[in-house]
């Protein structure tokens, strides 16, 4: 976020979305989208959505690591078009040690559980974020991408 700000991109994102355009945060785009990030102490993020973006704590879960690296499986929770023509469950590629912590819960778009079950898709709007790399996940992260890119014609 800290960057976002310095190059002077925090303020045209926000307009952007006012104007109604589509967006796809991935990774750490999508943790931008909240109100509040908790990595090295308290940092205001975008406030597009509300909740809070905070380590995986992973302590109750002997063999699983921080950060999370690898393929897992991601759950839809509701439709949405950016999973259009998606099995119902699908394998995508993560590299994070931060998630979020949706304040609505009808913000979030899919799950995913590595021990616990985190928010691994988010959508309010015209607004939407993805924790895992559609970049890096093969057909599934292709048919995502080119899911969005409709949305943004």
């Amino acid at each position: 976020m800290h960057e976002l700000i310095a190059r002077g991109l925090a303020e045209p994102v926000k307009e952007a979305v006012r104007r109604h355009v589509p967006l796809l945060g991935i990774c750490v785009g999508m943790q931008m989208l909240f109100e509040v990030g908790l990595e090295d102490g308290v940092h205001q993020d975008l406030g597009l959505l509300p909740g809070r973006v905070q380590r995986l704590k992973l302590e109750a879960y002997p063999g699983l690591k921080v950060p999370q690296i690898g393929w897992n499986q991601v759950k839809p929770t509701r439709p949405s078009p950016l999973f259009d023509g998606m099995n119902p469950v699908f394998w995508c590629y993560f590299v994070h040690s931060y998630h979020a912590v949706c304040d609505r819960e009808c913000d979030i778009l899919a799950t995913t559980c590595h021990g616990l079950t985190i928010s691994s898709a988010v959508s309010y709007s015209h607004i939407f974020g993805v924790q895992f790399h559609p970049e890096k996940s093969q057909h599934a992260g292709l048919r995502i991408l080119r899911n969005f890119a409709t949305l943004s014609v």
